[in-house]
């Protein structure tokens, strides 16, 4: 399945925008090691709207400084075909080198943040606790009050095709 094309295609029916700010190159979560390309999105339909942060996966973040670290082990341009330069990506960075000689920050897709919206209500912080494996703290109550806001933002603005929503994951 082409899950862009599921995203883009949901989208276009219910007259869906996404739309993405750079935010900066940050930590994301709570207990992040590591920074990643960070986004403010806003997301349209008709007249409501809401926005989240959304943090990009750490193989999609930063591309310039990976470009870079490359160019300091292989010279200038690295053509996408030398094999010691392909596995020097694959072990360093999780990535190829074309994306790395495209050198800029790509924002995230429609998909992208559609696949990660809270579809489901969370109910009670029990319930919550027990689905996700929480065991009860300061932190879990603070992601359970975020999770239920997240859920009633997607309700607002999804209630009556919520089910074809859930269906991008």
């Amino acid at each position: 399945m082409n899950y862009e094309k599921q995203a883009d295609d949901f989208c276009k029916k219910y007259d869906v925008k996404v739309k993405f700010e750079y935010a900066g190159y940050t930590y994301h979560f709570s207990g992040d090691t590591e920074k990643r390309d960070t986004y403010d999105v806003t997301i349209t339909r008709g007249e409501k709207s809401f926005r989240l942060k959304y943090g990009d996966s750490l193989n999609n973040s930063n591309l310039k400084a990976k470009y870079t670290k490359l160019q300091k082990a292989y010279g200038f341009y690295v053509p996408s075909n030398d094999k010691g330069a392909q596995n020097f990506c694959r072990k360093m960075f999780s990535c190829s080198i074309k994306d790395l000689n495209k050198g800029k920050r790509q924002n995230p897709s429609a998909y992208d943040v559609l696949a990660c919206l809270i579809k489901h209500d969370p109910y009670s912080y029990e319930d919550f606790c027990s689905d996700y494996g929480y065991k009860g703290s300061e932190e879990s109550l603070t992601i359970y009050h975020a999770v239920q806001k997240e859920f009633q933002n997607v309700e607002m603005l999804f209630s009556d095709c919520l089910d074809e929503l859930s269906e991008i994951a």
